[in-house]
């Protein structure tokens, strides 16, 4: 009879089996969790030891194939197999390999397994505990041989028989750091610039190539120099040709870690005679990977220069190198032997002293921009005392130069003493200098030249002598050249606004006829009686081209339209030209920039041509008929870097190739950016270039980066500099461009739409990071609130904020559009279409609090009209 159970009893059954599986699941997942993480990752380690007692090293133990060889790795892994066995890794240790013999009694080198990683020092100590206890198979190990390495660590690298690991700096540097010399291996150190490394004997040639006229680009190319014990090295350049300052060839006396830098040089001067007082010594060069030149060849040998006199290491005409005289190194720039005149002009000599020629060389500072103190010296080779001390040191000395600061000559023997001393400018011509040294002790002279600002304060030096006589009559001190007369500064405020009625009615720039100052802003308004028109006439006009701007404006508002000085019956046209007033809007582009046909209400609406979201575009312009709807993609808040292609409308203004504002795709052949960026250069279409689909600045060559010239500027008419009304402009690009991925018109709003304060927008650009900083080089992005106009009134009180500006910032700051990035767009999600609301125009510094930043309204502008390209056939 089956027995029947009742409800109770299968729910109990079930709830004891649920529970039974629980406990199972929390025991297993308690075993895991205390078991050792990487504990079944086997790890392998490298050994090797010395055999001392029990194997003789003969030639067949290097042939792995050999029946000695054999026969010896079986009993020596047995033992090594044996001796963990016996020690506290005898569960963790897996298999052991031999991997040669070599020569030193008989050194073992071996790979050993074990079931996970185990510290190096453990498996040494572990290894020779076991080799104590193991059973006697007459092998004697030296314990103090044992040596166990793993994987090498980051920046190093094993040596050739896996002993032990060096750092990559250590390589071919000129010292063995590898027991078996590996790491300075010939064929591994070879230069890619000759195929040469080692070069020993009494002499000896190296070069940047063997075989092509130029180098390598990227190259590193280092040569060790070996000549007798106790003799020094003397080079001598057949021809040297590098890219000065950037592609070097480094000097140094000594090998590996110790070497001491000597000498850097580069450019295309030749270089002279150049001496390494050591007889081990290192030589680099190093190019990077544009402006390959014709390189150098070089020659050694070896000279023996230890009965240098103190006059052999201080007498120099330069006319042969720097002879012996060297480089502090830790200075702010190197003395540069040179010849002919120096730049800029009335900086230094037009020659040389020695030959009184261009053709003869000397000693000059480099050009140093900066105000700070900056110190170049050279310094001799130790001095010893002669019999009798006092000897005499001259030397010619050039200071010409409005700036000139201090030249110096300096005796440490150790304390320092100041033993001559000029300065200022003593105009164009070579000095003579004197003085008397009194070596009672080891000496260094050194020629200490000082500099502070400007560009106009070269000191030169030539023709370095000493004699064992001392000094004769000192020559008399050079009168220094009278500073400049340094004029007042010239204010830039012009003391108006002025009005000016007639006969009152004749003004002119501030400090008229001289120069007029920087930042200069003057305004005059001219008053006619009611009825009468304004005639004006410039006696006199000469400004700085693009830069500097006198406007002429029809009314006295900020609304004012511009104008410009075209005879009666005559139209202005935006390039500055007049033509007949008969050729505006006669359906014809007389103007280069078709402006005389711009705003003559016969032109197609922007909007209709363009890119708006509820409008086909014009179908000559698109393929694609539509502007871009939004992705998915979510964007960092606060100034990140831009993915590719997240803004394929924004267009990099290119003025005489460098990156100088941003502008938005409207369209296949216009682009939309601000006033004041094309403002004065909308004269010189042809140093505008327009970069779309760019992501970073440094990779404009990249295929998918379409480049443009630009062949028409239009400003709008009602633009103002002062008040910053209607800072907007187009931009005509010669050949319209390709629809691709990153590159896509964004859409347009509505005629007079409104956005609400508090949406959340976004801006692009690669203008600076904060005030006075470097442009960036990768597109940046970020998102920004919209501010209503009495926000943005209230918080910019120093503007006039009117309705066809919009505002966007943070209360706290911190995000904001800067320097570089005006012209570029404001854009907001609009029924899943990124809409251009706004062009970067202008604010109170970058990311300040409370001080948002200001955007043309494009609502307020579109129905603007454009014209029709011109008639090319005319």
């Amino acid at each position: 009879m089956k027995l029947r159970l009742s409800s109770l009893e299968l729910l109990l059954a079930v709830v004891s089996t649920l529970l039974l599986a629980c406990c199972i699941g929390l025991s297993v997942v308690s075993w895991l969790s205390l078991k050792p993480e990487g504990a079944v990752k086997p790890g392998m380690l490298s050994g090797r030891m010395v055999i001392t007692h029990g194997a003789v090293y003969s030639d067949e133990l290097k042939n792995s194939s050999s029946l000695q060889f054999k026969s010896l790795a079986f009993n020596v892994q047995n033992l090594v197999s044996e001796a963990f066995g016996l020690s506290e890794l005898r569960l963790d240790f897996q298999s052991c390999r031999i991997l040669h013999f070599s020569q030193g009694s008989v050194v073992v080198t071996f790979d050993i397994w074990f079931s996970q990683l185990i510290e190096v020092q453990e498996v040494e100590h572990q290894l020779w505990a076991g080799l104590q206890v193991a059973g006697n198979t007459g092998l004697v190990i030296d314990r103090n041989s044992i040596h166990i390495t793993g994987t090498c660590p980051p920046l190093q690298t094993s040596c050739a028989d896996g002993s032990v690991c060096v750092r990559i700096d250590q390589l071919c540097d000129g010292v063995p750091d590898c027991p078996d010399a590996s790491d300075e291996d010939a064929a591994r150190c070879a230069t890619a610039c000759d195929g040469q490394f080692v070069l020993s004997g009494p002499s000896g040639f190296f070069s940047t190539s063997d075989v092509s006229e130029t180098y390598n680009s990227s190259s590193f190319c280092r040569w060790i120099l070996r000549v007798e014990r106790g003799l020094s090295v003397q080079i001598n350049f057949l021809r040297f040709e590098t890219e000065e300052n950037i592609d070097t060839l480094k000097l140094y006396e000594g090998v590996g870690a110790d070497k001491l830098l000597t000498a850097e040089l580069s450019g295309s001067t030749p270089p002279g005679t150049m001496w390494l007082l050591t007889d081990q010594s290192t030589v680099e060069f190093i190019s990077d990977d544009v402006n390959n030149l014709s390189g150098f060849t070089a020659s050694y040998s070896a000279a023996n220069l230890s009965q240098l006199s103190n006059e052999q290491k201080l007498t120099c005409t330069f006319e042969q190198g720097m002879c012996f005289w060297r480089q502090q190194y830790d200075d702010d720039g190197d003395w540069i032997r040179t010849r002919g005149a120096t730049f800029p002009p009335l900086s230094g000599p037009s020659g040389d002293h020695t030959l009184n020629d261009s053709s003869g060389f000397y000693i000059v500072t480099p050009l140093s921009p900066g105000q700070w103190l900056k110190s170049f010296r050279i310094y001799s080779l130790p001095l010893t005392p002669p019999t009798p001390p006092a000897a005499c040191l001259s030397f010619w000395y050039h200071m010409l130069g409005e700036d000139i600061y201090r030249l110096r000559v300096l005796l440490s023997q150790p304390d320092v003493t100041v033993l001559f001393q000029r300065d200022g400018n003593y105009g164009d011509r070579w000095n003579y200098g004197q003085v008397t040294l009194n070596l009672t002790t080891e000496s260094t002279v050194v020629f200490e030249a000082l500099k502070k600002g400007g560009m106009r304060n070269d000191i030169a030096l030539d023709d370095i002598t000493l004699t064992s006589d001392p000094c004769g009559p000192a020559p008399p001190e050079p009168t220094n050249v009278p500073p400049p007369t340094t004029p007042p500064p010239i204010p830039a405020d012009c003391g108006g606004p002025f009005d000016l009625w007639e006969p009152n009615s004749t003004f002119s720039s501030p400090n008229y006829p001289q120069s007029y100052g920087n930042e200069a802003k003057c305004l005059w308004t001219l008053h006619a009686a009611e009825g009468q028109n304004l005639q004006l006439h410039f006696l006199d006009f000469d400004v700085e081209a693009t830069y500097d701007v006198v406007e002429v404006r029809d009314g006295a508002g900020p609304h004012s339209n511009l104008l410009a000085a075209c005879a009666v019956g005559q139209f202005q046209c935006q390039t500055g030209s007049c033509i007949h007033g008969n050729d505006q809007c006669d359906g014809n582009a007389d103007c280069p920039d078709a402006s005389d046909e711009a705003y003559c209400g016969q032109g197609k609406p922007l909007f209709c041509r363009l890119g708006h979201k509820t409008h086909r575009l014009h179908p000559s312009t698109s393929p694609t008929e539509r502007c871009r709807p939004a992705s998915g993609d979510i964007r960092v808040v606060g100034g990140a870097n831009a993915e590719k292609g997240a803004w394929p409308w924004i267009v990099s203004l290119q003025w005489r190739g460098r990156q100088v504002c941003g502008a938005s795709l409207i369209g296949q052949d216009w682009l939309l950016t601000a006033a004041h960026c094309v403002y004065g250069k909308n004269v010189h279409l042809q140093w505008w270039e327009a970069l779309l689909g760019l992501h970073a600045q440094s990779n404009s060559g990249a295929a998918d980066v379409q480049t443009r010239r630009v062949d028409r500027i239009v400003i709008h008419p009602q633009y103002n500099r002062q008040t910053k009304q209607a800072d907007i402009a187009m931009m005509h690009l010669q050949q319209p461009i390709s629809f691709t991925e990153v590159v896509q018109p964004v859409c347009l709003p509505a005629d007079g739409q409104d956005f609400t304060a508090g949406t959340r927008c976004w801006i692009a650009g690669w203008g600076r990071t904060e005030e006075q900083g470097s442009l960036l080089d990768v597109l940046q992005e970020a998102e920004l609130p919209l501010l209503s106009q009495s926000e943005c009134e209230d918080q910019l009180p120093e503007y006039s904020i009117t309705a066809s500006m919009v505002c966007a910032g943070l209360p706290e700051g911190g995000v904001d559009a800067c320097q570089g990035d005006s012209g570029g767009p404001l854009v907001c999600l609009e029924d899943g279409y990124w809409t251009l609301i706004g062009v970067t125009s202008f604010g109170k510094g970058c990311g300040r609090p409370l001080k948002p930043g200001v955007y043309a309204r494009v609502s307020a502008f579109s129905q603007t009209r454009i014209p029709d390209p011109p008639d090319q056939t005319q």
